[in-house]
């Protein structure tokens, strides 16, 4: 992790580590200039939480002092290979991680929407790190969160990309009849589903990045397509 000041003078270099390949995915920062950094870590990776550690590559996030100092970082995993994509934090300091997890044996307090292949997963843990909810998001084949807008009040945005033409959703408007399909799922800062819809044309579509348009109360959402006939109104 990187630090530098308006110029582009470094402040800081951070490296975080164990014995194998570890990634960083995911970056996010808290309203008194801590940083959260999420990701990928191997076996040796050097946590000081790992209560929902797994056996094989687990998702994790590290909170960094605005100096530099790594003030905690969890592990969350099952047995086969997790990550976290985006990383997000709310006005209280709840962290929230989006990514991919494995359905077998990946630790959930909510299993309502798991489907039985890689899923979606949203963790929520406090400000000290502690887990207040996991819950995985799927249908038959595979479905990635790609990224996380999390707003003050809690209320989070998750967006990727599903091969699951059952997917949990509330609406079928504009869900294409193509096999991998744009996301977008709301959920209220307990983990509770507000809306979920998959979105395309008769090809691919996939979600990649979002943000919040505060001007105009209204998510907004960028990805791909290689629909002829994907549904615009511009």
């Amino acid at each position: 992790l990187l630090k530098t000041d308006s110029l582009g003078n470094r402040l800081w270099t951070l490296v975080i580590g164990g014995a194998g390949n570890d990634f960083g995915y995911g970056l996010s920062l808290d309203n008194q200039g801590n940083a959260y950094l999420c990701g990928q870590a191997s076996t040796g990776f050097p946590f000081t939480q790992a209560t929902y550690a797994g056996s094989g590559g687990d998702a994790f996030v590290a909170k960094i002092s605005p100096q530099g100092a790594v003030l905690w970082n969890a592990a969350y995993g099952g047995p086969s290979n997790d990550h976290a994509e985006s990383v997000g934090v709310d006005g209280n300091g709840n962290v929230y991680l989006a990514g991919v997890g494995s359905v077998v044996g990946f630790p959930t307090t909510i299993g309502t929407y798991a489907g039985n292949l890689d899923d979606f997963f949203v963790l929520k843990l406090d400000s000290n790190g502690q887990r207040q909810y996991a819950m995985l998001y799927g249908g038959a084949a595979f479905d990635y969160a790609n990224d996380i807008v999390v707003r003050p009040d809690g209320t989070h945005y998750i967006v990727g990309e599903s091969g699951s033409t059952n997917l949990p959703v509330t609406s079928v408007l504009y869900a294409g009849t193509g096999s991998t399909k744009a996301f977008v799922a709301k959920f209220d800062a307990m983990g509770n589903r507000l809306f979920a819809f998959r979105y395309g044309g008769t090809n691919v579509e996939r979600a990649y990045t979002a943000a919040w348009d505060e001007a105009n109360n209204m998510l907004m959402v960028g990805g791909y397509t290689d629909s002829p006939d994907f549904p615009t109104n511009k």
